[in-house]
């Protein structure tokens, strides 16, 4: 698996869930500077959610 994660990837957490979708990926915090997230999209059968995760807790689908 690569550790390459691009905008329209799909993703899973490492701990499980839902097929996710990276919509954006940058720097967290205020102004920037923090730990890089991967802002995602997915699906649950009954709405669209959205979270962001830091990218060591996400893999490839």
């Amino acid at each position: 698996m690569s550790d390459q994660f691009n905008v329209g990837d799909t993703v899973v957490l490492k701990s499980g869930g839902p097929k996710m979708t990276i919509t954006t990926i940058r720097e967290s915090g205020y102004m920037g500077g923090g730990p890089i997230h991967a802002y995602c999209t997915w699906f649950d059968g009954k709405g669209v959610k959205t979270g962001d995760f830091p990218l060591p807790a996400i893999e490839h689908s």
